[in-house]
């Protein structure tokens, strides 16, 4: 909690379904409402936010997930997160939805075009065609699914340099590609490129779309390179 204490100059808060049950992050949100500090809250299309009853003090610990670690030993009371919360839903101005309609990484970025105050240039659509070339890395996720989409944009933003060393044709995003996409257009795309990542999160082993992206890559005796997710488990026997 010291780097939100003494090294934050502003929180964004990404509240999906369970942000606000997860005790590490309400000791950030609590944090920054003890220290005034910039908060922004960016509410994702799964996020419910809990009732006024369940952010109440007597009640916030059954709202919140078991953890193995006590918040109150970090000087943090039911009191203050209870107070936090309602600071963050209820008081709080600086608020962003994202888009229900935009998919991969496109929304993501939109997110960080309002926060950085810049306009957004460029559809999903011109951004994905003048990639779809010959020699690319192709990255795929489990479709929509934004956790393991932003997973994968933060490894593509990490290595894409590195990738375009070895593969000028830079990396092919699948789940930049709007929903009416050509299938065959994927399935060439694949066979023609250099290398294919494949992002293993939760369900991804259940999802026909990310199969086929791997049995295509195999039987194309195509490179594919299996990059876990830490709760992504390979399903038992």
């Amino acid at each position: 909690f010291d780097i939100v204490r003494c090294k934050c100059r502003q929180l964004c808060v990404y509240l999906t379904a369970d942000t606000l049950r997860r005790p590490w992050c309400a000791g950030e949100i609590t944090i920054a409402w003890q220290t005034h500090q910039r908060v922004a809250a960016i509410f994702h299309p799964s996020f419910v936010a809990p009732t006024l009853e369940q952010c109440k003090a007597e009640h916030i610990q059954q709202y919140l997930a078991s953890a193995d670690f006590r918040l109150v030993e970090y000087g943090l009371t039911d009191e203050h997160i209870s107070q936090a919360y309602r600071w963050l839903l209820v008081d709080h101005k600086v608020a962003y939805t994202m888009p229900s309609v935009e998919g991969g990484r496109a929304r993501f970025e939109e997110v960080a075009h309002w926060i950085l105050k810049k306009t957004i240039h460029g559809s999903r659509a011109s951004r994905t065609v003048n990639m779809l070339k010959p020699g690319a890395v192709i990255v795929s996720c489990l479709e929509n699914d934004d956790e393991a989409t932003a997973a994968a944009a933060i490894l593509v933003g990490l290595i894409q340099a590195k990738i375009l060393d070895i593969a000028p044709a830079g990396v092919l995003f699948l789940a930049d590609l709007p929903p009416d996409h050509d299938g065959s257009l994927v399935h060439e795309a694949i066979l023609n490129s250099h290398a294919v990542m494949v992002v293993l999160s939760p369900g991804s082993l259940e999802s026909c779309q990310q199969l086929k992206v791997i049995v295509d890559a195999l039987e194309a005796g195509i490179a594919c390179i299996p990059i876990n997710t830490p709760n992504f488990r390979f399903p038992g026997p």
